[in-house]
């Protein structure tokens, strides 16, 4: 185990990857992160929900118009989505998370989703979510119990109803780090 590194990838028992290209080179990518000095997490695998409304195909081309420059796999946004099951964080975002349940008693996806989306983790903290999935969640081969409604994939890759809902939620700015 490398203990000089700043940066560490958490992931979950069933993270399955869905680019192979941005593992390949993730040694790289915290160089492109701006102020990667302060507490930072990069979340590059989370649920996503591909049910579509017309509200979500509305907000989904209207913020897709604001990245048609970008590279579709570089883009980042600002936002942290439910169901995190892979992702990379600094030595600060580190300390910060050990601190901030020392008992243990909730999830760190429950400390995650209420700090990150609330104005002061986003004072305190710089947040990036991959539009696109960089890893997806098989949980199919998971060795823990779930009570949640999603059990599976039947594929390793982000449909495209997968990426429409995930432009969808993306409220924040974009960015592109390819």
């Amino acid at each position: 185990m490398d203990t000089t590194s700043i940066w560490l990838l958490v992931t979950e028992d069933d993270a399955c990857v869905s680019d192979a290209n941005f593992f390949e080179s993730i040694e790289r990518f915290p160089s492109k992160i701006p102020n990667g000095n302060n507490a930072t997490i990069v979340q590059l695998g989370c649920m996503v929900f591909a049910k579509l409304t017309i509200k979500k195909l509305v907000v989904s081309f209207l913020n897709f118009l604001k990245f048609r420059n970008f590279k579709t796999s570089g883009i980042y946004t600002n936002d942290f989505s439910y169901g995190s099951h892979c992702y990379l964080i600094n030595r600060d975002m580190a300390k910060l998370l050990l601190e901030m349940d020392e008992a243990g008693y909730l999830g760190l996806d429950a400390h995650l989703m209420g700090f990150l989306n609330h104005e002061l983790g986003r004072i305190c903290c710089n947040i990036y979510r991959k539009l696109i999935p960089a890893s997806m969640q098989w949980r199919s081969d998971s060795n823990l119990d779930t009570t949640q409604e999603y059990f599976g994939r039947k594929r390793k890759k982000v449909g495209v109803t997968e990426f429409v809902a995930s432009v969808a939620n993306s409220s924040g700015p974009y960015y592109d780090f390819s």
